[in-house]
């Protein structure tokens, strides 16, 4: 005689057997799908000035998280940057000690932008490695007026350029490095078509082998 009997294993009752494979077959559906237009993290490339800049030019990129319209520098994820001109180079990165950006931004699946300032007040945005990056524009007084900035990080100073422009300026800081595939929803909705009649066709074959009566 065994010390331990388990009770026998019972089959699912054939409803529950069909409700499981639903359940199944929507988690498949949500997986397959994905958060609908999410496009995930996009990488922006700083835009050159040279107009601006005094002589020097801008290089590097800045990495959101994918987040569309305004935020703030928690959705950032990384960036890098490099100030070149009049035999100096300057580089700085978001691993350098004690790098940060601070500010806020409005995005596009296309532009990263400094976002509009609200009514009497300003809005910036400053990235700072071993160097930093600086943009301001405010709605201050008549006229309102903006300002992009750049020196380096520590002494002795070396300012790179520093602009200001009594008229609003509509900064566009970085754009994105390749286009970012949006859902098409007619393509979207083919493929939902799609897999609601496979799973369709799966539950009637379903109820058919179990002996249940299809429900019209």
């Amino acid at each position: 005689m065994s010390f331990f009997r388990f009770p026998p294993v019972q089959p699912a009752s054939p409803r529950g057997w069909l409700a499981a494979c639903r359940t199944a077959a929507a988690a498949c559906l949500l997986i397959a799908v994905g958060p609908a237009g999410f496009a995930g993290p996009i990488t922006y490339n700083f835009v050159n000035y040279p107009d601006f800049q005094e002589g020097y030019s801008l290089t590097g990129s800045i990495i959101t998280d994918g987040t569309l319209g305004d935020f703030d520098q928690t959705h950032i994820n990384a960036w890098h940057f490099t100030i070149t001109g009049m035999s100096i180079t300057s580089s700085a990165d978001s691993t350098n000690s004690g790098a940060y950006v601070s500010g806020n931004f409005s995005a596009t699946l296309t532009e990263l932008k400094l976002a509009d300032p609200p009514t009497g007040n300003e809005t910036l945005v400053s990235i700072q490695g071993n160097s930093l990056l600086f943009w301001q524009h405010w709605a201050l007084g008549v006229p309102a007026a903006s300002l992009y900035y750049s020196r380096t990080a520590t002494g002795p100073l070396t300012t790179f350029w520093h602009t200001y422009d009594p008229y609003p300026y509509d900064w566009t800081i970085a754009v994105a490095s390749a286009p970012v595939p949006e859902i098409d929803p007619s393509s979207f909705g083919s493929a939902l078509a799609m897999l609601m009649g496979s799973l369709g066709l799966v539950e009637r074959r379903a109820r058919r082998v179990l002996g249940l009566t299809t429900v019209a």
